[in-house]
């Protein structure tokens, strides 16, 4: 098993249950809530095929359900996002393209190149994830709200475990 399996399996376990036993369990303010386990999503190998980060999302999102009862919203959003990945990798493909790249995190893409790609993910994923389980555009702005404040919070869960486990390279 590679270096990049076992970080893999680990950021897997790790976010699960920090996902399970903490961030369900808050909810600031009856609006935001934060949605760490997208982190795995985010930092699968970038020449992972679309199949398998799609099938790495659905096991993520499963479990998730199971666990915080939520009837297949979580799995749906997690693999609206793993379908939409390879596509907003093109999208934002920096000049020199992903070559040298094994997961996309701050230290090989930069910082500007990582808050792009992190908040076009957060927010689709919490776009889709809240509507979903609201089910209606009742209330649109409310909503609307909901998904906005979640997904700064979610960010920036997402920018303290990149700057704390992908520290920028000294040149």
């Amino acid at each position: 098993m590679t270096k990049v399996q076992t970080n893999n399996i680990i950021r897997f376990i790790s976010l699960l249950f920090l996902q399970i036993l903490v961030c369900n369990n808050i909810i600031l303010h009856d609006v935001a809530s934060q949605f760490i386990y997208i982190i795995f999503i985010l930092m699968l190998p970038v020449s992972l095929s679309p199949i398998k980060t799609i099938w790495f999302a659905f096991i993520m999102g499963l479990i998730l359900d199971i666990f915080s009862g939520t009837g297949g919203v979580q799995a749906f959003g997690c693999v609206f996002i793993g379908f939409l990945r390879p596509k907003i990798l093109r999208m934002i493909m920096p000049p020199g393209g992903y070559e040298d790249i094994v997961t996309p995190d701050v230290s090989r893409l930069g910082f500007m190149w990582f808050i792009s790609f992190s908040l076009i993910m957060v927010f689709l994923h919490h776009l889709i994830l809240i509507y979903i389980d609201r089910f209606s555009f009742y209330m649109f702005w409310s909503t609307m709200g909901r998904v906005f404040a979640s997904s700064i919070l979610t960010f920036a869960f997402v920018m303290v475990y990149a700057v704390m486990f992908y520290p920028k390279k000294r040149r």
